[in-house]
């Protein structure tokens, strides 16, 4: 089993705070810590365009974020949203790629296309989807090598018995979940 933090906006728009949060997840014993990264125009979800803005992480935060990880000893990755964003995280050789859920982005298909495109051979892709998802992101993802992880509807979700029958009879290879507590973990 492997853990990873998810850093998401946690860091308020500091990239201090992002390296502590990076810091924070290697001295719990988490295996990866993940970040957010995109452009708020890449995003369609317009209405939380001021939102994106506040809590992006910023080209020119990339390389402190990956210096943080290796002095940390921990895999750092990121959740991108377009082909441009997997372009500019490359050179830094992250273990993975995330795409997320399209019942939480709204993305074309064509933009999730472009993602995998771009993501190196050697690199895997991890995609969460809830399981009216899973078949769109397998045919997506192809013969890419992938870790899908269940991912419940909502954020945060309202955990149910059928969730819980869903992962464990489904293709995942994890559990995506955004609920406080630990219950599902």
């Amino acid at each position: 089993m492997k853990i990873i933090a998810d850093i998401s906006g946690n860091h308020g728009g500091y990239l201090e705070k992002a390296c502590e949060l990076i810091e924070v997840a290697a001295q719990c014993g988490c295996d990866y810590a993940k970040f957010q990264y995109y452009s708020p125009r890449e995003m369609f979800d317009s209405g939380n365009e001021a939102l994106y803005a506040r809590l992006m992480v910023q080209h020119s935060w990339v390389d402190v974020m990956f210096d943080t990880a290796r002095d940390n000893n921990i895999g750092l990755f990121a959740s991108v949203f377009s082909g441009c964003s997997v372009g500019d995280l490359v050179e830094f050789t992250p273990p993975y790629f995330k795409i997320a859920s399209p019942q939480s982005t709204w993305l074309p298909k064509v933009v999730y296309k472009e993602i995998v495109e771009n993501v190196p051979a050697t690199t895997p892709i991890i995609f969460s989807s809830d399981s009216r998802d899973y078949k769109r992101m397998a045919d997506v993802i192809g013969d890419h090598e992938a870790l899908g992880l269940y991912c419940p509807d909502g954020h945060p979700p309202i955990l149910r018995d059928t969730d819980f029958d869903a992962f464990w009879v489904g293709a995942y290879d994890g559990l995506s979940d955004h609920s406080s507590g630990l219950e599902a973990p």
